[in-house]
């Protein structure tokens, strides 16, 4: 899949924080590249491993280099989903209880948070950023689930005064 339909198959809005009042609006001109800085970027989020280049200069996705899509918070700062999704089920269940249901929703637990064992980050199998926005209410409707929110690297935004 090219840059291109990765930007068509993205969800035109997602929720921050898993709150509809903060919502993100999806920037068909960027795209966000994990492997391989593009020659035309942007911005760079997590010491330059991820980086935001426009949509005609992005690199075709293969190997380990991951496309996904680039949001736009309402004061315009860039908004960028890793690909991980925190889930969290109830304090006295566990994400590996639910390791096969997640598996056949297209998720693999790739981390269980230490400090909450009922939560833990799930990436989806093919490991592209788009493919994890586009199964989230997959994820929210399985059984003992209680909130799901996709991971999101945010600029700092300034507000008119």
């Amino acid at each position: 899949m090219d840059a291109a339909s990765i930007i068509r198959s993205a969800p035109r809005v997602i929720e921050l924080g898993g709150n509809a009042a903060a919502p993100v609006e999806l920037d068909e001109e960027l795209v966000s590249v994990r492997g391989e800085l593009p020659d035309k970027t942007v911005a760079t989020f997590e010491d330059g491993e991820i980086s935001v280049a426009p949509v005609s200069s992005a690199p075709d996705p293969s190997g380990e280099r991951r496309i996904g899509p680039v949001y736009r918070q309402p004061g315009g700062g860039l908004a960028v989903p890793t690909g991980r999704v925190l889930v969290r089920f109830a304090p006295d269940d566990s994400p590996q209880a639910h390791s096969e249901e997640l598996g056949e929703a297209g998720f693999k637990v790739e981390e269980v948070l230490g400090y909450a064992p009922h939560a833990a980050w799930v990436r989806p199998h093919d490991e592209q950023p788009v493919a994890a926005l586009s199964e989230l209410a997959k994820l929210r409707s399985l059984p003992g689930v209680e909130h799901v929110e996709p991971q999101v690297l945010t600029e700092m935004t300034r507000r008119a005064t």
